[in-house]
């Protein structure tokens, strides 16, 4: 008679979970052997020293879903695992636990735990450490006070000013560990508030930060348009090497299925050889090393162009997948078709678990994707499911990953503004790509919603104000340029205007040269020139006939109209026409018929002018 296998019922298997997974809310008076046995997520147990949350979150980075106790050092050279410091590593254990299974009531994510163990945590441990103190309830008011002026004193590393931003990562999270001993989840936690008299982590940071900055104000560099150009230019260059790495893979995987390997003894023992050499020669490489270089540099230029023609932060970048990432709807608008193209990721920003979103872009970035592709083609990281993935392992890159490649991007094409390698970061894409969608006409509602926003004032901060003061370089640049053809011209002028830029050119013709430089630097800021549909206007607001609506534009006499009379007779005229044509099919509207006989005058007046000068 067979044995037969019984297998456990839906409710037992269930049940079995439910236990496996059970972690007690807290851990007062729990023996350490007790402790030891809680299962603190699917990997890892309270007894480790490696606490692995991957398989919980796989949507987080390594860095923001394992929790190395092993990476705090101590003075000594000692970590936070070894024997000596184990007082520390009970307190901290038991304290990164609390955050998990019973939060304070801000409920702060994993990730923010793990950062908040490289940062506020790290700090007092190193603080107490000094000052020979083994237990948190062991700090008073006078050792809070002396390790936040420790922490106040610190010079910024990178050398720039002390801001409040610096101050608050420097004490993140400590606000948790008060909260978590008042509330009586610790057997040892703090028994003092640690910021004195202030009544927040953010008041105390900027009441000791030598520069207080706005939540407004973004301390990412502006990428000058020269050097966006030449990145994007050199990155579409890169994207084609993918051609060339499939080929030389698709040469190995069919050298593999003939080749074999085999142990031989040498001198220095058994070693295994490999008879199936690739001869990397024939294709101008030395080695794997040089093409695992050149699929590099193209990750990194797909990084690039992705995020400067979607403005996806860094996350929701790699979090892009190999399959289904692009969608492409075709719609009729007015009778035509119009074709719409998106890129679908997912975004953790202020999301408890990852959202599937859409960021609309161009369709090159189809071709983009097909390279990334490319290179995973006959390769071992051909079965990661992440269009940016690691060499080793399949995971996604991480940020320092991409930053480091981004400054070699850099190096190896020479990009320089002032006579300086460009210092390239991920998050300069996302503010150059807001800058350019506003120049192309696109409103802050739909900036919004391109970059993900809660907050329309973000987006003003990554495009409004710091644009507005740009496009206002840009004008005062532009009119300089106007000016000087205006002025250093002899072509005729007409237009309200015409007598005081001919007066003007009178004194611009017996200045020196340094003198004429510093008149055309000067004019623009006592008036800016843009261009209307008839000629240009040098606004004046006390000059002018249109109360500053273009729309009420009179060139013929308004003193800030000043129309170059070059190749301009034969246009006035059709215009003139077309006016008198339409007079005649509007005759039963009086308000157009207003607007066109006003049109017909003001055309009358330029033609006699034209005349005047000796125009054509």
């Amino acid at each position: 008679m067979s044995k037969i296998r019984k297998l456990p019922s839906a409710g037992a298997e269930l049940a079995s979970n439910q236990a496996e997974a059970f972690r007690p809310s807290t851990l007062l008076l729990m023996a350490e052997e007790d402790r030891n046995t809680i299962k603190v997520s699917r990997k890892s147990y309270y007894a480790d020293n490696v606490w692995d949350f991957s398989a919980d979150n796989p949507y987080l980075s390594p860095k923001s879903s394992v929790i190395t106790f092993s990476n705090l050092s101590f003075g000594n050279g000692t970590k936070l695992t070894c024997a000596c410091n184990r007082h520390y590593l009970a307190a901290v254990k038991e304290y990164v636990y609390s955050l998990i299974v019973n939060p304070p009531y801000t409920r702060p994510t994993l990730s923010s735990i793990c950062q908040s163990m490289r940062k506020g945590l790290r700090n007092l441990l190193l603080y107490m450490w000094g000052s020979g103190l083994l237990r948190f309830s062991d700090l008073t008011e006078a050792d809070m006070q002396s390790f936040t002026d420790s922490i106040a004193r610190k010079s910024n590393g990178s050398g720039g000013v002390l801001t409040d931003r610096t101050l608050r990562t420097r004490i993140y999270g400590l606000p948790w560990l008060y909260e978590q001993s008042r509330s009586g989840k610790l057997t040892d936690g703090l028994s003092v508030w640690p910021f004195g008299e202030c009544e927040s982590a953010s008041e105390w940071s900027k009441s000791n930060a030598q520069k207080v900055m706005d939540r407004t104000v973004f301390t990412t560099p502006d990428m000058p348009d020269e050097v966006a150009i030449k990145i994007i230019q050199k990155a579409v260059e890169e994207i084609e090497i993918s051609y060339f790495i499939e080929e030389v893979k698709r040469a190995q995987a069919s050298q593999k299925t003939i080749g074999r390997k085999m142990i031989i003894q040498t001198s220095y023992g058994k070693v295994v050889c490999d008879t199936r050499k690739f001869p990397w020669h024939k294709f101008g490489l030395t080695s794997y090393w040089d093409l695992h270089a050149l699929e590099e540099r193209v990750q990194t230029s797909g990084y690039i162009l992705i995020s400067f023609l979607t403005g996806m932060r860094f996350h929701e970048v790699v979090n892009i997948k190999k399959n289904d990432c692009w969608i492409k709807n075709t719609i009729s608008i007015q009778g035509g078709m119009r074709s719409f193209c998106f890129v679908k990721s997912t975004t953790t920003k202020l999301e408890a678990v990852p959202v599937l979103t859409e960021w609309q872009t161009v369709p090159f970035i189809e071709y983009v994707i097909d390279a990334l592709k490319r290179c995973y083609r006959h390769g071992s990281t051909e079965a990661s499911s992440w269009l940016f993935s690691t060499r080793e392992g399949g995971g996604r890159l991480g940020i320092s990953t991409i930053n480091h490649r981004l400054k070699q991007f850099v190096e190896l094409h020479d990009i320089r503004f002032s006579g300086e390698l460009w210092s390239l970061a991920s998050h300069q894409f996302r503010k150059k790509h807001a800058r350019l969608m506003i120049r192309q006409g696109l409103g802050l509602m739909w900036l919004k919603d391109q970059l993900k926003h809660w907050d329309i004032e973000m987006t003003k901060g990554y495009g409004d104000l710091s644009l507005y003061t740009e496009l206002q370089q840009e004008k005062f640049a532009l009119s300089s340029e106007k000016y000087a053809e205006l002025i250093g011209g002899q072509f005729p002028i007409i237009g309200g205007g015409a007598n005081d830029l001919n007066e003007i050119r009178k004194v611009f013709s017996g200045m020196i040269a340094s003198e004429k430089e510093e008149f055309l630097n000067d004019l623009p800021k006592k008036a800016l020139i843009e261009q209307t549909d008839d000629g240009l206007c040098m606004y004046r607001p006390s000059k002018a006939m249109c109360g500053g609506d273009r729309s009420n534009c009179r060139p013929a006499d308004c003193n800030n109209s000043m129309v170059p009379a070059l190749s301009l007779k034969r246009t006035l005229k059709w215009r003139l026409t077309e006016n008198a044509r339409l007079r005649t099919f509007f005759i039963k509207e009086p308000h157009k018929i207003a607007h066109l006989d006003d049109r017909i005058g003001e055309l009358t007046k330029l033609l006699q002018q034209l005349e005047s000068v000796g125009g054509t």
